[in-house]
């Protein structure tokens, strides 16, 4: 069962686009020919075009998303709500001897919103063989400030000559306005932050 139940991945088109890998700093004992990395294999979706999404090393115990098409903007008068998205697929690839665990995730969602008008981001992480744990934000104008959700992840060990499935990343934005609120509304979900722990396998 998902550990929450507040967001559905359906309507998100499945594409393909090809990444170069990302190498991550490994545990101190790992040589750097031997340093664990994460792959981009797909990205789909509105929010995500060709070379919008970033994979970065923040330390040996992150992995940073950046999304540089994922936002919406309804100008005064706008009508309706606007929905904008994607879909990812990263491997991870620890160095040999080590695996690794995904112990949570944090997503940020910024706003500029007049009053009467609704952001919303919706997330989505997981492996492929799991249930996805997820985590949902809403905000409502007047309000300017950038907003974190924080998800807990399966904490379960990967890797150590056991196949690794890969991970998907699902995220889903939404804008709402009304007519009468007068002002521009803008919404965008700048970036999320896996949580990784690599460690060095037991030995056998």
């Amino acid at each position: 069962m998902p550990r929450t139940s507040t967001f559905s991945a359906t309507g998100v088109v499945t594409a393909a686009l090809i990444a170069a890998a990302v190498p991550l700093a490994a545990s101190a004992s790992a040589t750097t020919d031997e340093i664990n990395r994460v792959e981009l294999v797909t990205a789909a979706g509105a929010g995500c075009p060709p070379d919008s999404v970033v994979l970065t090393p923040e330390d040996d115990q992150r992995i940073l998303i950046g999304y540089a098409a994922l936002a919406l903007r309804a100008a005064a008068g706008a009508i309706g709500e606007q929905v904008s998205g994607c879909a990812l697929t990263l491997r991870l690839k620890p160095a040999d001897g080590y695996g690794y665990r995904i112990t949570g995730a944090l997503a940020d969602l910024e706003v500029d919103l007049p009053a009467r008008a609704t952001g919303t981001l919706n997330v989505a992480f997981g492996h492929v063989d799991e249930a996805p744990w997820t985590g949902s934000l809403v905000r409502t104008g007047p309000e300017s400030r950038l907003n974190t959700v924080a998800t807990r992840g399966d904490n379960v060990a990967r890797g150590c000559d056991v196949a690794i499935p890969d991970f998907t990343v699902t995220t889903e934005l939404k804008l709402a306005v009304d007519p009468a609120s007068g002002a521009d509304a803008t919404v965008t979900a700048p970036r999320q932050t896996l949580q990784v722990v690599w460690e060095e396998c037991p030995p056998f």
